[in-house]
């Protein structure tokens, strides 16, 4: 059974259209999260109503990534928990315990309460330390529900990560999502 589509088979969440399939597979990769994430399935379960099939040939990884729809997935939060580890490294290097609902955005310097310099700093020290080395976890079921989603999109990665952290972020995702991208 795929999500919440209640289909027996993939068999006949295909012939169902792709979705359903979609939204299933994103809904696997939610299903034990605390974070509310049932907007991202309704929302690709409502545009995706709207692709002709007929347009794109046969559902699968047989058809050339150009023929298949394109999903942009995230790193961070959403590939990988950057923030737990980021959050430990400020806690353990600078003694500000922060929780982890308080990054609601990504301005540190309002979090932290300093200046823009020493977030810079900060950041850089963290993209140095074992805490970025190997403290970013995957997201629990985002490996499977992604090889779900494969079969019926192209998946690439989307990020806003620096360039100065681009060979440690491919590696990341070269070691934990080898395959998908």
């Amino acid at each position: 059974m795929l999500g919440e589509c209640n289909y027996s088979s993939d068999t006949d969440a295909k012939a169902a259209g792709w979705s359903c399939v979609v939204a299933a597979a994103f809904n696997t990769v939610h299903q034990n999260s605390k974070r509310r994430t049932d907007a991202v399935p309704a929302a690709l379960h409502t545009n995706l109503k709207k692709v002709d099939k007929n347009k794109f040939g046969a559902i699968g990884k047989v058809n050339a990534p150009s023929k298949l729809l394109r999903v942009g997935v995230d790193v961070d939060e959403v590939l990988g928990s950057f923030l737990s580890g980021l959050n430990t490294f400020i806690a353990e290097e600078y003694l500000q315990q922060h929780k982890e609902s308080e990054y609601h955005v990504y301005d540190f310097m309002k979090i932290w309460r300093c200046s823009q310099a020493v977030v810079n700093d900060r950041v850089h020290a963290f993209f140095e330390s074992e805490h970025f080395n190997r403290g970013i976890s995957p997201i629990p079921g985002a490996h499977e529900a992604l090889q779900n989603l494969s079969f019926y999109c192209h998946i690439v990665v989307v990020t806003s990560r620096q360039h100065v952290i681009r060979q440690p972020t491919l590696d990341w995702i070269n070691q934990h999502y080898n395959g998908i991208f």
